[in-house]
């Protein structure tokens, strides 16, 4: 299981190294929309991978242990891992695809 877990946060530190060169060359070139849009998102992304790590460490160290605790830890960190990890493809994707609808947006759009 622990070899499965790392391959998944491998692949979501992939896509938020990814993500990040691709928001900061939006900044790079002069997009600050572009590269601060989905910032709410990019922070979910980073830190649900993050968290995942950290997860997966507790989980190493207490495997093979019989005890409740060490059993709670690894089971905590298989609902982290398999979870929320698995959502930062759409966070993403969300980031990448540079959607700006709620960014165009106008204040008088919502009046009524």
């Amino acid at each position: 299981a622990g070899l499965s877990f790392s391959k998944t946060l491998s692949t979501a530190m992939d896509e938020l190294v990814r993500v990040t060169a691709t928001l900061g060359g939006r900044g790079a070139a002069g997009d600050v929309l572009g590269m601060l849009g989905h910032s709410a998102d990019f922070m979910e992304l980073a830190s649900t991978v993050v968290i995942g790590w950290a997860w997966l460490e507790l989980a190493v160290r207490a495997g093979g242990r019989a005890d409740d605790f060490s059993s709670g830890l690894v089971q905590a960190a298989k609902y982290w891992l398999l979870t929320e990890v698995p959502r930062t493809t759409h966070l993403a994707h969300l980031c990448e695809s540079n959607e700006s609808s709620f960014i165009e947006l106008k204040d008088t759009q919502l009046d009524g």
